[in-house]
């Protein structure tokens, strides 16, 4: 039986490089890597992983201010250095004690900053994607992975984006 969860994704640009947007952005560089997703589903497929969803956003980290803080800085310095996503990574895991929703999945914002490694709570993947991936495989799921797509400053402050793949056991 195939299990998917739907596409959520609002952009129809694919772009790799720093850019920045003219729309609801404050005088920052956006930061973008964006495969399109087509090209995300096929790399997935490659290595063995199944897709899940296209772009999908980063809620809550108005709740974990100093470590989303702390991980965009870490994403700009990485851009800026010119090594890119290799100087940080995102994980995705369950939340199944979350007081508010039992299929919550935490988005962990993972870089080095002089030699220590961090590995910070930055928010949640949205509550109805949550909802999905937890109807259709429980607390059996396969690891969870994010690969970065961009990080932008809009009006209400970042927004980090992803894709979400399934592994495999």
């Amino acid at each position: 039986m195939e299990r998917s969860v739907n596409n959520f994704s609002d952009k129809e640009e694919s772009i790799d490089h720093i850019n920045s947007d003219e729309e609801d952005v404050l005088s920052f560089p956006s930061i973008e890597f964006i495969p399109d997703e087509d090209t995300t589903r096929s790399v997935a497929e490659q290595n063995g992983f199944e897709f899940l969803a296209y772009d999908a956003v980063c809620v809550g980290t108005d709740h974990r201010f100093a470590e989303f803080t702390f991980f965009t800085a870490a994403i700009m310095k990485a851009y800026t250095s010119g090594n890119g996503r290799e100087d940080f990574s995102i994980r995705l895991e369950g939340d199944p004690d979350n007081a508010y929703d039992k299929f919550a999945i935490k988005v962990i914002g993972s870089y080095s900053d002089d030699e220590i490694e961090h590995n910070n709570h930055i928010g949640y993947i949205p509550r109805k994607l949550a909802y999905k991936i937890g109807m259709n495989w429980g607390t059996d799921a396969p690891p969870l992975y994010a690969l970065f797509h961009s990080l932008m400053l809009k009006s209400s402050g970042f927004e980090l984006r992803f894709s979400i793949l399934l592994g495999n056991e």
